[in-house]
């Protein structure tokens, strides 16, 4: 839903000029989409309190901002930062998105960025079930030495 506002609501309301088609656009946000939840979920793993994600996302987003070659050119940007940028799906969604959106690209066009990003959905996709494969397993190890504490309480409270 905020896609479809932020994507199609928001620049026709605003008049702002969207060169590319928007069958296009949505079919380039969808492994996007996908890419960012799944790493959201990987990453939930490993956040230890609810103020944590919050804490991680103001101090990635500049961060992200510059290496995704938007607001600093790609040219100027060194080899080792590019490669950390194309970890994270906002860099080839910024740059596939703004070709489509300001210069009318196709698809094939940014086949590059797309392909790229449904490899980091499936990547990230495989990783989220292993972190959350791994925090139900130790629920559940939690939950059954509970229910033999309780079970070993109530016991000693029968003799």
């Amino acid at each position: 839903v905020v896609c479809i506002w932020a994507l199609g609501v928001v620049p026709k309301l605003f008049s702002l000029p969207q060169v590319g088609e928007p069958w296009t656009v949505m079919l380039f946000v969808l492994p996007y989409l996908f890419a960012s939840i799944f790493l959201s979920m990987t990453l939930s793993g490993f956040m230890t309190s609810r103020e944590s994600p919050m804490l991680v996302f103001v101090f990635t987003s500049v961060i992200l901002l510059f290496i995704s070659g938007v607001s600093w050119p790609k040219e100027a940007i060194p080899p080792f930062w590019k490669a950390i940028g194309y970890l994270f799906p906002s860099t080839p969604g910024i740059q596939g998105f703004i070709r489509i959106n300001t210069a009318g690209a196709s698809l094939n066009e940014v086949a590059h960025e797309y392909r790229t990003l449904w490899i980091q959905a499936g990547i990230y996709f495989i990783t989220a079930c292993i972190i959350y494969r791994y925090q139900i397993m130790r629920s559940r190890k939690l939950i059954i030495k509970q229910y033999r504490y309780m079970k070993m309480q109530r016991m000693l409270r029968q003799k």
